[in-house]
């Protein structure tokens, strides 16, 4: 009996020390660059910032992904994509593809040189509004991909205009079918 209470107390200290540490939320996001608009990318510079224009990468599909930050604290993004070279943008509170250099926060081309995926770890501010930018290192770089982000919380995607547009019109059918329903 006493061995008993022993491995419950300390099943429920290693429960609270569990509680006490910092949790790692992880996020997967997917899209594709097939089909979206191009601009000219920036270079990545030394410590995953952003570099100058593009000589490569003039004209390159790319993929947004708008989100805010709940919770302050470092987010890595990791972005990987089969068959494709990718590169990853992280932009602070809004991306121009006519001014990629403005509000550039964040770049990475390949993890250290060693493949073909793009990472970087940046600390964010709580309440903050970011632009992650899925896009290729060349201009025929394009096709599907996975963005994870890992950090402190999860992070609230903001919808992109055209899945708010679709939301909006499934509303109005769903509305009208409703009405016509009480009307027959």
């Amino acid at each position: 009996m006493l061995s008993m209470q022993r491995t419950v107390r300390a099943a429920i200290g290693a429960l609270i020390i569990m509680g006490a540490a910092p949790s790692v939320q992880a996020q997967t996001l997917t899209g594709t660059t097939v089909g979206g608009a191009t601009f000219n990318r920036r270079t990545e510079a030394a410590g995953n910032t952003c570099g100058g224009a593009s000589g490569l990468g003039t004209a390159v599909r790319y993929r947004t992904f708008s989100f805010f930050t709940p919770t302050a604290g470092a987010f890595t993004f990791a972005l990987t994509a089969p068959g494709w070279d990718p590169f990853l943008f992280l932009y602070d509170g809004a991306f121009n593809p006519a001014s990629p250099a403005t509000n550039c926060i964040a770049a990475d081309d390949d993890i250290s040189g060693s493949n073909l995926n793009a990472q970087f770890t940046r600390t964010l501010v709580a309440g903050g509004t970011y632009i992650a930018v899925a896009t290729g290192y060349a201009n025929t770089d394009a096709g599907a991909f996975t963005l994870t982000v890992t950090g402190p919380t999860t992070l609230t995607v903001i919808p992109e205009p055209p899945e708010v547009a679709l939301l909006a019109t499934g509303m109005v059918g769903i509305g009208l079918f409703a009405r016509r329903r009480r009307l027959v």
